[in-house]
């Protein structure tokens, strides 16, 4: 079907339409990256979620030389891996442009921040899934952005249907589209699945199990995600995605949402000027208790750094759900594990996926399976147990606390 729309494609893309639609072989990110560092008039980045874009961002970054000097001669690198047809398509709509390699240079030269705003002055949107499990990657890419660019949310997509859109730049509320399918929701906490509310019973502020009937044979399908609705607009509810109703850290009745993980993490981020590469968790039963395992990825290899995360990390999570403290006192969870994964254990995680052909691009964050993670068990981490955390704090932990009290 995507044939139908081949014009409209070639008027927007900026690379050759035609291996866009090829069944050859090629170096898809080489083959975007090429074009588009080559065209200075790049406005608008458009994918499905942020994570893909943080990739091909981080693409660009790690591979800046090899794509320069190919922009510089008008070449192809032998280390791109593409088929002898598409490399020679590909070879004909290249030229040199040393101007333009001599500008991308330059720019790098000066660092990552704001980069991508820096080499497209016209970059002025991103229109992606960029919330829920997806703001950490959001957060990160917008580092290599301006503040002029802007982020439009495509709202509560999902397979099963478009049941909200967003009105507005920087907004992830959406709209909920009335006529979408009939919805039901049923409140948090409520076991009976016959006390559903409806559009017009909805509450600010509280959150709902999404249930959907439609014409194309979906008779009160339980979606297991939960929405919360913020406020309504002009009588019809705005929502948004908050997280999926399996997707939480409930060895004892805790309940740590996925929410409560990302406000830990945001605050432990910004105590320490850090940045959240990705991180999975799990709960394993040790002995009489259960204990959460954190696999974590952070912008830096520093060992101090890391004991030090994992201190305010455990402070902000307790702070975050207090059932947690209240669970290790009653010695029903021990304190978390920490291992913090070398540069790009993630990448390489996803391009395992990747391979066994699944979807890289929605990594879960809570794994209910611990045996599911042996790729991370495997890494070269540095592991670091809470239970070290000394009961007084010692002299570094209590700049860390006057740190994270003026933030």
């Amino acid at each position: 079907m995507v044939h139908e729309y081949r014009w409209l494609l070639s008027q927007i893309l900026f690379s050759p339409i035609d291996l866009f639609f090829t069944e050859e072989s090629f170096d898809t990110q080489y083959y975007y990256a090429r074009f588009a560092l080559e065209t200075p008039d790049f406005h608008n980045f458009i994918s499905t979620f942020s994570s893909q874009i943080l990739l091909f961002m981080k693409y660009i970054i790690e591979n800046q030389e090899l794509l320069i000097h190919d922009i510089e001669t008008g070449e192809i690198s032998d280390k791109v891996d593409m088929s002898k047809k598409a490399r020679q398509y590909l070879q004909e709509h290249v030229s040199p442009n040393p101007q333009r390699a001599s500008f991308l240079r330059k720019e790098f030269a000066k660092g990552t921040n704001e980069i991508f705003s820096r080499i497209w002055p016209s970059l002025s949107s991103i229109s992606t899934i960029g919330n829920g499990g997806f703001a950490s990657y959001t957060r990160e890419l917008r580092t290599y952005l301006s503040e002029k660019v802007k982020i439009f949310h495509y709202g509560y997509i999902a397979s099963e249907g478009i049941f909200a859109v967003c009105i507005d730049y920087e907004d992830e509320n959406a709209l909920l589209i009335p006529d979408s399918c009939f919805y039901e929701f049923l409140p948090i906490g409520e076991t009976d699945p016959c006390k559903t509310k409806t559009l017009d019973e909805l509450i600010p502020g509280e959150e709902y199990e999404f249930i959907i009937t439609n014409q194309s044979g979906f008779y009160r399908y339980r979606m297991k995600d939960i929405i919360k609705v913020e406020r309504y607009c002009n009588n019809c509810p705005m929502i948004h995605f908050s997280r999926r109703k399996n997707q939480c850290l409930n060895a004892v009745n805790e309940k740590v949402t996925e929410t409560l993980l990302d406000s830990a993490f945001i605050k432990s981020c910004e105590a320490l000027d850090v940045t959240l590469k990705d991180y999975v968790v799990t709960t394993v039963n040790i002995s009489s208790s259960f204990r959460y395992n954190f696999f974590i990825e952070l912008n830096t290899n520093d060992t101090t750094i890391y004991k030090q995360f994992a201190r305010i990390f455990f402070k902000e999570l307790k702070l975050a759900c207090p059932l947690v403290e209240r669970d290790i006192k009653a010695k029903e969870l021990s304190s978390p594990s920490f291992y913090f994964l070398p540069s790009n254990s993630f990448r390489e995680y996803k391009k395992t996926l990747f391979k066994d052909n699944w979807n890289q691009s929605k990594l879960l964050h809570i794994y209910d399976d611990p045996r599911k993670l042996d790729y991370f068990y495997n890494c070269d981490s540095f592991q670091y147990q809470c239970d070290d955390i000394p009961n007084e704090l010692d002299e570094e932990s209590t700049l860390l606390q006057d740190k994270l009290a003026v933030n």
